[in-house]
């Protein structure tokens, strides 16, 4: 398992060396009662600058437009409750 690193209250994962040729991935997970927004987004690239790893944000209640737009533009994987929900049948 790849040595992790907390940044605040967020934990990334390293990729290391013997997994060179897996994909690590950055995830970020806010349970809050109101739509994740492009800031949140920005804060979160702002934590990984320089780590070559995949990008999920997680957001109980969905993201605004802007956000929508920021992630497309970033290749932020997005999900929602419903949808990380419907991925936890799926395992």
């Amino acid at each position: 398992m790849p040595p992790l690193v907390r940044q605040g209250k967020s934990i990334i994962a390293e990729q290391s060396p013997a997994r060179a040729n897996k994909k690590a991935w950055a995830v970020e997970v806010k349970w809050k009662g109101k739509s994740a927004g492009r800031n949140e987004l920005e804060a979160f690239t702002g934590k990984i600058t320089g780590m070559p790893v995949m990008l999920w944000y997680v957001s109980k209640s969905g993201f605004t437009t802007e956000a929508r737009k920021y992630a497309a533009d970033a290749s932020i994987m997005l999900s929602n409750e419903a949808e990380l929900q419907e991925l936890a049948t799926l395992l």
